[in-house]
Order: C-alpha cells, then structure tokens, then sequence
C-alpha cells in the first residue's frame, strides 16, 4: 500500500506490527501570488493552497493533479484604494499538461488555449499572465 496523505494513519492504508515501512521524503517548494501561497513537491499528486480563494488560495476544482513538476503565480497589482487585486497559479504536470486557477484577469483560466498547451516544458510568471514554452 501507499501512503500519500500526511493526515491519513498508519493503520488505515493496513500497515500492522511487524510490517515494513519505507518512506520517501520530498522537499516541499512553495510559490505566492499578492494573496495567496501554493505549497507542493516535485511529482507529488497534491498541491496545498492557502489565503484569498479568489487569487488562488483555493485549488480545489483543480483536479487531477498528477506529477506535479512546478508551479508558478502570478500577482496583479492594481491600487485601487490600496487594495491589492489579483494573482492565479499554473502548475505543470508530468504529462506535459498545464493547470491554471485562481484570478482570472491574472491567467488563472487557461480553458481557452487547453488545447494548445501540451507538452509544456516551462512556465513564466508576468504579473498578470503566464507564458507556456512547450
């Protein structure tokens, strides 16, 4: 069995006395936009965000996300009363595929050129757009 989620036990995935662990350990890289933070590890399966949903703290439509390779944010900054506006994430998968969310207005909603964005190989950050070198 695996065990690929930190909040889930030992004893749930079937591991009993006398069984054999061994363990992988990734370091975790963690990205921002002006409001919020992506943390994840090189060909992990999950991405953990957090802070203003809006601007990318939230990635929980974003589904299967195997692979994960890199992850990049943007931050749109625009002064609008001092308030800050903007940010989304792209991450790259190990197919090759890119997943974007967040602000829209910042690149968070690729589903226009999904079609066109295969086998990425890079991804740059602007500060309201993403770039995709395949």
């Amino acid at each position: 069995d695996v065990l690929t989620d930190p909040l889930e036990s030992l004893q749930a995935v079937g591991l009993q006395n006398g069984d054999h662990l061994s363990a992988i350990v990734c370091q975790t890289k963690v990205t921002a936009t002006s409001a919020a933070f992506a943390l994840w590890c090189s060909g992990g399966n999950r991405i953990i965000t957090w802070g203003n949903p809006k601007f990318g703290g939230d990635s929980s439509a974003v589904k299967d996300l195997r692979g994960v390779q890199t992850v990049q944010g943007t931050a749109m900054f625009k002064a609008v009363n001092d308030f800050i506006l903007g940010g989304a994430f792209a991450a790259i998968l190990a197919d090759g595929s890119l997943v974007t969310w967040g602000n829209p207005d910042s690149g968070g909603d690729s589903s226009a050129v999904q079609d066109r964005i295969r086998n990425v190989q890079k991804v740059l950050a602007t500060v309201g757009a993403f770039a995709a070198i395949l």
